[in-house]
């Protein structure tokens, strides 16, 4: 029932969303629009969000989000829970009827992994955004994983962005998605009435006097510091 529920709040979310577009370009319309949508998929699904280091989300200020991938749970709680934020998506997602249109309009950026020029067109644009007081959330592993415990190795897409933006790197790390919804899954929480999701949001990292020959040196960096809380928050399965 929560399934089918969730399905009409995503097309009337959808709807709204491009209708409002079409009478205003403020941006805070569509924040609220993705904030509903994240808060309704855990509530509907019996998912209870916790923000750790919430000091560290800095408002109206710039910056690229860093997080683990193991759930597309992971987009409903931080679309929920914080603030201000837009997502890289595969652009695979832009082809659904309706849904692809409002993710367009509200500023969900097109990720084609197999186009490397043309996701770094994408970032060139997205500079803007990053300038206005903007946060942009990247999946730093390229896609969903399988390993909730370890994290896959990180691209550099995300990290010559960050250098060339000289935005804040945040790195959050999510503990719970992946119980919830595995890859694979379809419907989330089905061996729970009520989950638990831990968003830790890490201190932000300085990018803006860096070169851009320290980009393994900023990934490997982000990366050690991301696993290390993973190992120590995850639970033991």
């Amino acid at each position: 029932m929560a399934s089918y529920i969730f399905i009409i709040v995503t097309i009337l979310i959808s709807i709204s969303t491009l209708f409002f577009s079409f009478l205003t370009s403020s941006g805070r319309i569509a924040r609220l629009h993705m904030k509903f949508w994240g808060l309704s998929a855990c509530w509907l699904f019996g998912v209870q969000v916790t923000v750790h280091g919430k000091e560290n989300w800095k408002k109206d200020s710039g910056a690229i989000v860093l997080f683990n991938h193991t759930s597309f749970f992971d987009i409903f709680a931080m679309a929920g829970f914080l603030p201000d934020m837009r997502f890289g998506a595969k652009v695979e997602l832009f082809k659904i009827p309706l849904f692809g249109a409002a993710m367009k309009r509200v500023g969900i950026i097109p990720i084609d992994r197999q186009r490397k020029e043309k996701v770094f067109e994408v970032y060139q644009q997205a500079m803007k955004r990053l300038s206005q007081g903007g946060k942009i959330a990247l999946a730093p592993e390229g896609k969903r994983t399988s390993t909730p415990a370890q994290l896959a190795p990180f691209k550099s897409g995300p990290f010559i962005f960050a250098l060339q933006s000289r935005a804040d790197l945040i790195p959050v790390v999510i503990v719970g998605a992946y119980e919830i919804l595995p890859k694979g899954q379809l419907l989330p929480n089905i061996q729970k009435l009520i989950s638990q999701l831990h968003l830790y949001v890490l201190d932000p990292v300085k990018t803006d006097d860096l070169q851009q020959d320290k980009k393994v040196e900023l990934q490997n960096s982000v990366r050690l510091k991301m696993q290390a809380v993973l190992t120590l928050k995850q639970p033991q399965i």
